[in-house]
């Protein structure tokens, strides 16, 4: 499933067959949500004036951090290995966060991590993100996640994302399965939403295919 909406014009836009059931979907996980559950990230420390400090960029690297070792799994039984390109993230599996964000470096260093882009200045001030040195798109697709989207591991890690900054998400074709639970209704400056083409969909099909073919 796929949306994208324009905030200025406030129109929105979806994949075919999609958009009614993710509007949907997000409508009622906002309705169903109400208060955040304890340990449900609504906040993010350190943001000052338009900037993502040293505690938010501790924050967002702990979310990503967590939220990879949420989504590799190598004992699901699919066919691709997880995290086919796992550049960037594989640092975390040696290091802290605290290590990867020592030193003198002007720009974090999951800035430069697969799927991962951050604000800049020159996006903040053409309002394109909110937070310079924050995680605005996270776009990670047919890359072999798997998990289940309802998962503390990978909701929680995304809604403290979201609360840091980040308005873009797309997880296209990977193995992650399971529902949207009421969470996903709480991160709602999100900009861009794709679930499309989970592959468990498509294993799945070709299941039920070659179980009709045999009828």
């Amino acid at each position: 499933m796929i949306m994208t909406k324009r905030v200025e014009g406030r129109s929105s836009r979806c994949a075919a067959g999609c958009c009614w059931v993710l509007l949907l979907c997000l409508s009622s996980a906002q309705h169903a949500a109400g208060a955040p559950r304890a340990g449900i990230p609504s906040s993010c420390p350190g943001l000052q004036q338009g900037v993502c400090t040293a505690a938010c960029q501790l924050a967002t690297c702990t979310a990503l951090a967590d939220f990879y070792t949420s989504t590799f799994n190598p004992d699901k039984p699919w066919d691709t290995k997880p995290w086919a390109d796992k550049q960037g993230w594989e640092l975390t599996e040696s290091r802290s966060c605290q290590q990867l964000l020592a030193g003198p470096a002007r720009v974090p260093s999951y800035c430069s991590w697969n799927g991962v882009s951050c604000c800049d200045p020159a996006g903040l001030a053409e309002k394109q993100c909110s937070y310079v040195q924050s995680v605005s798109e996270l776009k990670v697709q047919v890359n072999g996640l798997n998990g289940t989207l309802g998962s503390p591991g990978i909701i929680n890690n995304l809604l403290q994302l979201h609360a840091c900054g980040l308005t873009r998400l797309s997880l296209q074709g990977n193995d992650l399965t399971g529902s949207m639970t009421p969470e996903w209704g709480l991160m709602t400056n999100l900009l861009v939403l794709d679930l499309c083409e989970f592959r468990q969909q498509h294993w799945q099909q070709r299941v039920h295919s070659r179980h009709d073919s045999h009828m």
